[in-house]
């Protein structure tokens, strides 16, 4: 990222080492990348802004079946922003149901740390599913493919920010879909944009890296 940051204050073209783009994003691509995860995605409001007030919200006491309808809203709200004909014809049917599939027997326990934690990974497990488990595979393809790499990244950098245990379990999982697609040479345009998106996110609110505001982008 260091990349983007001398060129959006000038060092680039007068440096005397040209840096390239390290990513396999256009520049274009990888400013509007970059302006996304670090600016407002609803309303006013950025990712951080985002967890930083659904926190606050699960910090109350209430049961685990409201922790999960609050989480469904949270989850789906910049989906539904950017393409709500999509999530109503598939995808939010599709979160509901594996949330209400999640611990139900947990459904009327007061929320505790272990089941936000438990909630998120098999939220990623069934997100970034193994191309083996076809149905769930096939959707989020079907996801990227209608909103995006970026929101989608966008959807699991929201886990993330609530449960970043679930760090390892998503590399993990991108990694497999990798091994599994590297034999592919045509068609995975999604997976690769998704990996650069996934990059870029970390970047931005996991790494060192200090960016520009978004103005300037």
């Amino acid at each position: 990222m260091t990349f983007l940051v001398q060129k959006t204050n000038g060092t680039v073209r007068s440096s005397s080492v040209e840096i390239k783009n390290p990513t396999l994003l256009s520049d274009s691509q990888l400013r509007r990348t970059v302006k996304h995860f670090i600016g407002p995605v609803e309303g006013t409001c950025t990712y951080q802004d985002l967890a930083r007030r659904f926190q606050i919200y699960s910090n109350q006491q209430q049961p685990y079946r409201v922790f999960k309808d609050y989480l469904y809203g949270y989850l789906i709200a910049s989906i539904d922003a950017a393409k709500p004909d999509y999530g109503k014809h598939h995808f939010n049917g599709w979160l509901y149901t594996q949330l209400k599939n999640t611990l139900p027997q947990s459904d009327t326990q007061n929320l505790n740390k272990f089941l936000v934690t438990r909630t998120c990974h098999q939220l990623v497990d069934s997100l970034i599913a193994n191309p083996q488990q076809f149905s769930h595979h096939l959707t989020f393809i079907d996801l990227i493919n209608n909103v995006g790499a970026t929101l989608t990244v966008g959807l699991l950098l929201k886990l993330l920010l609530l449960c970043t245990s679930v760090r390892s379990n998503l590399e993990k999982r991108f990694a497999s879909l990798y091994k599994h697609y590297e034999p592919v040479a045509d068609g995975i345009d999604w997976l690769i944009e998704s990996l650069e998106n996934l990059q870029i996110a970390f970047s931005i609110h996991f790494g060192e890296v200090k960016f520009p505001c978004t103005s300037q982008l």
